[in-house]
């Protein structure tokens, strides 16, 4: 088993949606640094495995988002957050940063204008927590995961980044579900 922390990340130019800030895959076996830092966007993690606690700075406060394997966990733009400690645990995790407000956020989406606006807005209005999510949104990181995997990225990768594009549509759609509707 190597102790080695494995980032696994895409060229986002390439991807042509501007709302997409970050995307990735981390998978380690060993706890690795996660300083304190901001995104531009919100954050929206998935733990496959492991379990993870974010510190997010509020004010003159605190406050731990708690994630085990099958949740969900939404941190807001530019609110200073790290793992405990400064550390990650072990495990495998999804993330995205999203900013809906991006100029030019519908590009790559399909989404008109009132859309994106009502998909801002709902984000906006979750701005941190944690989710349990259903077998749909499960199966959308999973289906998200493999593609970022995906060793051999043909020459004309045009095919690709539209699955890409739609599977990280599919795990926005989906996970805001889970946050509006909780299951148990």
């Amino acid at each position: 088993m190597s102790n080695k922390r494995e980032n696994i990340t895409i060229d986002l130019k390439s991807l042509g949606m501007p709302m997409i800030k970050e995307i990735g895959l981390i998978h380690s076996h060993t706890a690795t640094a996660l300083p304190w830092h901001t995104n531009s966007g919100f954050e929206l993690t998935y733990a496959f495995t492991g379990e993870y606690i974010w510190e997010i700075e509020q004010r003159s406060s605190f406050e731990r988002l708690h994630l085990t394997g099958g949740v969900l966990g939404l941190t807001p733009p530019n609110i200073p957050h790290r793992g405990y400690d400064s550390l990650i645990a072990p495990g495998e995790l999804l993330y995205i940063v999203f900013n809906p407000e991006t100029d030019d956020a519908g590009k790559g989406l399909g989404l008109s204008e009132r859309e994106l606006c009502s998909f801002s807005s709902i984000w906006k209005n979750i701005a941190m927590g944690t989710a349990p999510v259903d077998a749909r949104t499960k199966n959308s990181c999973r289906l998200l995961a493999a593609l970022l995997k995906e060793l051999e990225i043909p020459e004309d990768n045009s095919l690709w980044q539209y699955k890409l594009r739609i599977a990280i549509m599919q795990v926005l759609l989906t996970a805001l579900s889970c946050f509006q509707n909780p299951v148990d």
